[in-house]
């Protein structure tokens, strides 16, 4: 006996990336340190999170405080906005007593109900717009944590990983330790939970701190070890080329400030700098990273020098820096190590900005400046590139395998409206599916339309491209934001793309997004935010999705069917004609997708020499293998790695197999997997 379908074979990875940082400060909120709800009674040295001003008030399960997460058994600390509330603030009345220049990454894991259906699920996404954190210099005081400096903003986070039910985890990234301050310590925090969204509720689960990796040292003893490898290096060997860097502030005479291998310069302001021409060293997977400055300084030079670099074409900011330590004053030269131990740098290294004095009339000389790193470098990706109204149509290799063009009115096609007003069916207002088109008015500032499920793989070459035509509200300034997801993986932060102010003009417009190299697997939805804006009305005409069918066996083969390649049902993990498999496995096993009959490759029985044939697309075109598995029980299955497998020549082959197992009380199956 024979089990005649392909046998799916998952192969799940979990890639996790370990920072190693020490942490400095854990808040776990989990009631060790206290919460009070109101603010009039909450004094310095109760140790308490305290509810500034009384801005929130009990969340959808009406728990303002510590609680249990639902789904979950975690503890948290849950609460709602209240209404009429825009700023809601969770403040310290303790403190935190850590030291400024030692913090590094930091992490703070929360959810929030945006969508106001009292519940936490993957569609709760976050933007970084709806949380913030901040930091003070001087503790709070009282009551409820009213006196105190202005904090610090830590800015949008580097990253946003959306998690299961609704949890998000923002990362701010190891820079070095916070800059910004007017004390070396941080004695306070202020968590802004969610902005502008009143009423809403949310749980907050943990903020750690963890030590900067970052450090830097003068004329260290020791050399670089030969587990880095140097990736960049400038000498300015070639008298009066600087090599592609570009002094600011800085003069930089030419040809004689570059001679003998040395930059010579005298800053002309308080803030002179020297940038770098564009790089491209990439990230590795240790995250260890060494920039090490050969310099002179002068003997009036004792001021700060800095170090700031940037990632992913991120540019120079403020945040992204080094305080370097004091370097001799001597007329000599010095050696100023910076190492990153294994927080990385972020990403990609695509610039670097020395700042050589903070002080006018300063004289500076550079000897070299030289970037190392240690272990394989992580493949890059470039981000996905998005067009407003592309100048040519796509070539016709690409294959149109996805179409929503609303022509029937009042039918939205399996999308799914959220915050936007969509009327089903047309009351004759501005809003619903009639003349081939969506149009919806936002609801809140957070609308969007996500698709029905979808099942696009990519290609071999991966050039998949999505096409999204719409119009834009005369009022409409805040523009719109393009989501898709894979297999497996909410919708996020790092799988989406602004789209550019749409012209108001009376016309539609095509926004087109290049996802090659970005889906990493099959593209199963997309989303839609239109706009950002209370009251603005969308009109969206078109969603398309082309495939690249460049080589690709499966849209050969599809080409060569009873079907309009591209038509619904069509696609790999369809099931056309409803048989129970697959249209991609019936390509690897030679079947006819538009046949139900048509649903086993075994052609020819097992008999009593443990022979038996079974029908496949040659492996050259599918690149599928194959595997032979026998039991005497259909409990128990073993690998026939001894089977010797025969098969005939042509795109459809026939494949004689000869089993070396043997029946046991009579009995035998076989089945044959194609993982």
């Amino acid at each position: 006996m024979m089990t005649p379908l392909r046998g799916a074979t998952l192969s799940l990875c979990l890639s996790f990336a370990a920072h190693g940082q020490s942490i400095l400060f854990e808040e776990q909120f989990d009631g060790t340190i206290g919460y009070n709800p109101d603010s009039t009674t909450a004094l310095v040295g109760e140790n308490d999170w305290v509810d500034f001003n009384n801005r929130f008030t009990t969340d959808f399960n009406a728990v303002e405080g510590y609680t249990t997460s639902t789904p979950g058994n975690e503890t948290v600390l849950a609460a709602a906005v209240a209404a009429g509330q825009n700023d809601p603030q969770l403040r310290t009345d303790f403190v935190v007593d850590v030291e400024r220049a030692l913090v590094g990454r930091i992490e703070f894991r929360i959810r929030i109900d945006t969508e106001g259906d009292d519940d936490y699920d993957a569609s709760d996404s976050i933007n970084a717009s709806q949380v913030s954190l901040f930091y003070t210099t001087a503790p709070y005081g009282n009551p409820g944590a009213t006196i105190g400096p202005s904090p610090w903003a830590l800015g949008a986070p580097d990253s946003i990983v959306a998690e299961s039910n609704g949890w998000h985890l923002l990362t701010w990234n190891d820079n070095g330790g916070l800059k910004l301050g007017a004390s070396d310590w941080i004695d306070g925090f202020r968590l802004d939970t969610v902005n502008n969204l009143p009423g809403t509720s949310f749980e907050v689960d943990r903020l750690t701190l963890y030590e900067t990796q970052i450090s830097a040292e003068v004329d260290p003893a020791g050399a670089i070890g030969p587990e880095f490898t140097l990736r960049e290096e400038w000498e300015w060997n070639t008298d009066g080329s600087l090599d592609g860097w570009t002094p600011v502030n800085f003069d930089v005479p030419l040809p004689g400030g570059v001679s003998g291998g040395i930059v010579s310069g005298t800053s002309t302001t308080g803030d002179p700098q020297f940038i770098s021409p564009p790089l491209n060293v990439l990230d590795v997977t240790t995250g260890r990273f060494i920039v090490e400055l050969g310099i002179n300084t002068d003997a009036d030079d004792d001021g700060e020098k800095q170090l700031y670099w940037a990632t992913d074409d991120g540019g120079i900011n403020g945040d992204q820096r080094i305080i370097l330590p004091d370097v001799p004053a001597d007329d000599s030269a010095h050696v100023v190590r910076i190492t990153y131990d294994g927080s990385g740098l972020g990403g990609r290294l695509t610039r670097l900005r020395y700042d050589p004095s903070d002080a006018l009339g300063i004289d500076s000389n550079i000897d070299y400046i030289r970037i190392y790193s240690e272990g394989p470098e992580i493949p890059y990706n470039p981000p996905p590139f998005g067009e407003l109204d592309p100048a040519s149509p796509l070539g016709p290799e690409y294959l149109l395998v996805g179409n929503w063009d609303w022509d029937v009115d009042d039918d939205l096609d399996g999308w799914n409206p959220t915050n936007l007003d969509i009327e089903i069916p047309d009351t004759g207002g501005d809003t619903g599916v009639f003349s081939s088109a969506v149009f919806g008015e936002a609801t809140t500032g957070d609308p969007n339309l996500t698709s029905p499920p979808l099942s696009v793989v990519p290609p071999g070459n991966g050039r998949v491209f999505l096409e999204i035509e719409f119009a834009a509200d005369p009022d409409d300034t805040s523009g719109a934001q393009i989501f898709w997801r894979t297999a497996g993986n909410p919708f996020a932060q790092a799988t989406s793309l602004v789209v550019p102010s749409i012209p108001f003009d009376g016309f539609n417009h095509t926004f087109r997004i290049d996802l090659t190299d970005d889906l990493g697997g099959p593209l199963v939805g997309i989303r839609i935010d239109p706009t950002n804006q209370l009251g603005s009305i969308v009109g969206i005409d078109a969603v398309r999705i082309y495939r690249d069918t460049t080589g690709n066996d499966y849209d050969s083969w599809a080409g060569s069917q009873t079907w309009t390649p591209g038509a619904p049902g069509t696609l790999e993990n369809d099931d056309f004609d409803g048989d129970g498999v697959s249209n991609d496995d019936e390509r690897i096993f030679g079947l006819v997708p538009t046949d139900a009959g048509s649903l086993s490759p075994i052609s020819s029985t097992l008999n009593t020499d443990g022979d038996f044939s079974y029908t496949r697309r040659d492996p050259a075109l599918t690149g599928a293998t194959f595997r032979i598995f026998t039991s005497t029980d259909l409990s128990v299955w073993t690998e026939d790695t001894g089977a010797t497998s025969t098969p005939s020549v042509g795109d459809l082959q026939t494949v004689d197999v000869e089993l070396t197992a043997t029946p046991v009380d009579g009995r035998l199956f076989v089945r044959v997997e194609s993982p």
